[in-house]
């Protein structure tokens, strides 16, 4: 939100306050901005009218969140599952594959690469597969990946082509949510995570 929206934002949260008989103080507003303000207005807005009709408490920032569309770990794991799947199906072993969602891609490169994915779905099945891939897919949101492990992911084929975009289908990953880690040894590096995916440079 822009800081010319702020007035609204604070009508819609002091508005919540009230119907559950909160105190909207100048701090609980404040503390509600800082959670949400790289939200649209209109998102808080349309949380903020499900929340006094869903909810029997007064909704922390998480939970406005959640009202708000804002997919978190364990759903976005799900969404990507059912698009590896698909790519899976579409694209086979052979190709190259460059996935939209950078966790999707370090999430299977964890997992063996493309062509293991592959096999591993064919052998084992999709309910054990599917549980790793959430597994670690949720794993990886809070622990971080390298800008390596997010790349294209090779197939079997040896013939030079550029990769399949896959789709799939979720919204960029939040500032601040999934750490990008630096590899060992690039000039001005840190152990530590040096930026964050969808962060500005």
């Amino acid at each position: 939100m822009l800081d010319s929206e702020r007035p609204e934002f604070i009508k819609a949260i002091a508005a919540l306050a009230c119907t559950f008989r909160a105190e909207a103080t100048k701090l609980f507003c404040e503390g509600y901005w800082v959670g949400l303000r790289d939200l649209d207005v209109e998102q808080v807005q349309a949380a903020a009218v499900r929340a006094m009709r869903t909810c029997r408490f007064m909704p922390s920032v998480h939970e406005l969140r959640t009202l708000a569309g804002v997919i978190g770990p364990e759903g976005r794991a799900v969404v990507a599952w059912e698009a590896a799947r698909r790519a899976v199906s579409t694209h086979g072993p052979y190709r190259s594959v460059s996935f939209d969602d950078p966790i999707t891609a370090a999430t299977i490169r964890n997992l063996g690469g493309w062509p293991a994915f592959d096999d591993r779905l064919a052998t084992d099945g999709d309910v054990w597969v599917r549980k790793e891939f959430e597994r670690v897919y949720v794993s990886l949101c809070s622990t971080g990946v390298s800008e390596e492990a997010c790349g294209a992911l090779g197939g079997l084929s040896t013939i030079p082509r550029p990769p399949e975009r896959v789709a799939v289908g979720l919204p960029p990953v939040e500032p601040g949510t999934v750490r990008t880690i630096a590899a060992p040894g690039t000039a001005g590096a840190l152990p530590a995570a040096v930026r964050q995916i969808g962060a500005m440079p």
